[in-house]
């Protein structure tokens, strides 16, 4: 499939309606809420008592390579 990532797409969503919106920036959302989320993970474990884990994905390249 061929798509630009400026090329708009609408998205809906069952309790906000839809909108229109590039590809581009859905894939900056996608990264985003990804962080978002890893955060979280790394703020409950040090909440229990544990050490924090480099969530980085480069680290993970590095952890997997050394």
């Amino acid at each position: 499939m061929d798509v630009s990532l400026r090329e708009t797409i609408t998205i809906y969503h069952p309790s906000y309606g839809g909108f229109t919106t590039s590809c581009v920036e859905l894939i900056q959302h996608v990264a985003n809420h990804g962080t978002y989320h890893r955060g979280n993970l790394t703020a409950m474990l040090r909440q229990l008592g544990h050490q924090g884990k480099p969530t980085d994905y480069v680290s993970y390249l590095f952890e997997i390579k050394g």
